[in-house]
């Protein structure tokens, strides 16, 4: 129940790129992407997708063009 409490507000921005910022929860790890305009970018599947504890250590690389 703690754990569950805890997680609500361990929401961390790990990222702001482009028109999307990136979350991750610092308790389950968890990875969210946020929409903050109406412009286009791509979105970064391939972070979103990596939910290890090791790869949540730091910013995610930046994708290739």
């Amino acid at each position: 129940m703690i754990r569950w409490l805890k997680s609500l507000f361990a929401w961390k921005l790990v990222r702001d790129q482009g028109v999307w910022r990136y979350y991750e929860n610092a308790v389950t790890g968890q990875r969210k992407a946020e929409r903050i305009s109406s412009c286009w970018s791509p979105l970064d599947r391939d972070w979103l997708d990596r939910t290890t504890r090791q790869n949540s250590l730091g910013p995610p690389p930046r994708p290739s063009k």
